[in-house]
């Protein structure tokens, strides 16, 4: 319900209908977050488990920096369409007192635009580059993990990106799609 309030007095945040593709696609997007933080932290404790070993026996994990570097894909880009959808991205907003509200209301839909159109090159190309590695069977050097299912994840991430960068251009702000940051008045 859009009127309802927090325990601390605050409009709760709209929620999206129930079974409709906003709240599907919204649970999904959260789903893609949870699962790059469950693998955050999966690097974490095997990083503590890297340096525990090597204090006490002297002996690393065999390849721990390689597992590290290829599940930083899933962490970035399962969560970057989330952190679009509820706003948690950067913004540097040095020049936003600069110009007149008229303006950013015709700036940042183009912005958007551009955000979009890079979102969908880079789920075209890691799409080509899944593909690619797929068909030559590429994988790390030490432990053999292979490349394409981390295309994949990136393409997943992009193109999600993309879509919540397409959606904010006709979605109005505190849509049951978008959880904006409600401090933004553009």
């Amino acid at each position: 319900m859009s009127g309802d309030t927090g325990d601390d007095g605050r409009q709760a945040a709209p929620q999206p209908p129930s079974g409709s593709l906003a709240k599907m696609a919204s649970r999904l997007n959260r789903w893609l977050a949870i699962t790059a933080g469950t693998v955050m932290v999966g690097i974490a404790i095997l990083i503590v488990a890297n340096v525990l070993l090597r204090y006490f026996t002297g002996k690393a994990i065999i390849g721990a920096e390689e597992i590290i570097q290829v599940a930083m894909v899933p962490v970035i880009f399962l969560a970057i369409g989330y952190c679009g959808q509820i706003g948690g991205h950067i913004c540097v907003d040095i020049l936003e007192n600069v110009f007149p509200r008229g303006f950013w209301r015709v700036v940042d839909p183009v912005i958007r635009l551009i955000g979009a159109l890079a979102f969908a090159a880079m789920f075209w190309q890691a799409i080509k580059s899944g593909n690619m590695a797929g068909e030559f069977n590429e994988t790390t050097n030490i432990r053999r993990i292979p490349h394409q299912p981390m295309w994949l994840m990136l393409a997943l991430g992009a193109g999600f990106a993309g879509i919540i960068e397409l959606t904010k251009l006709w979605v109005k702000p505190g849509s049951p799609l978008l959880i904006e940051d409600e401090n933004d008045e553009r």
